[in-house]
Formats: structure tokens, C-alpha cells, sequence
């Protein structure tokens, strides 16, 4: 049982995971491009892993705003959701133009 000032710390390490994680996939959409055994086990483009991963943390950080119990908590919440909403955005912008320009 939780005394009075303790705190859950899971969902403070899933909180502070998932921002580690969006701070990350910017570096990933340079990093991936480079290493073909992704695309050579996948099947799937590149960036289309990297897109992925994004969602998988997009929602990683809406499930840790549940578990905000303060403000610092409830701000790595909120920039986790901006940093990897744009980049999802930008993903897919990206890879329909790459589709577009293939036809």
C-alpha cells in the first residue's frame, strides 16, 4: 500500500521512455536510410520502419499522459506528442511524395 507522497514510478519511467524515444527518431530517419538489413528483413521502405516506430511512441506518450501526476510529468507528456505527431507528419508527407514521384 502507497503512503501519502509516494508515487507510482512506472508510469514516470514510461513517461520519461517514450520522450528518450521521440527525442531519438529524428536521428533515426538519417541513421536508418544507411543500413539496408531493415529493409532486406522487413520488406518494408526505410522510412516506412522508422513511421512505425514513430506511432508505437505517439502512443507510448498518450498512454503516459494517464500517468502524469505533475506539471514536469505532464510537459514531457506534451512535447513527446509534438515531437512525434510532426514527425509522423512529416513521414508521411515524405514517403507520398516518394510514392507520388516513383509513378
Amino acid at each position: 500500500m502507497m503512503k501519502n507522497g509516494e508515487r507510482k514510478q512506472s508510469g514516470t519511467s514510461m513517461n520519461m521512455f517514450s520522450l528518450i524515444l521521440a527525442i531519438g527518431c529524428p536521428f533515426l530517419v538519417f541513421l536508418v536510410p544507411q543500413n539496408n538489413v531493415l529493409s532486406n528483413l522487413t520488406g518494408l521502405h526505410h522510412l516506412e520502419v522508422v513511421l512505425y516506430l514513430t506511432i508505437i511512441i505517439f502512443f507510448m506518450g498518450m498512454f503516459s499522459f494517464k500517468e502524469a501526476t505533475n506539471w514536469k510529468s505532464m510537459t514531457r507528456s506534451v512535447f513527446t506528442i509534438v515531437i512525434t505527431f510532426t514527425m509522423i507528419f512529416y513521414l508521411c508527407f515524405v514517403l507520398f511524395i516518394g510514392e507520388m514521384m516513383e509513378r
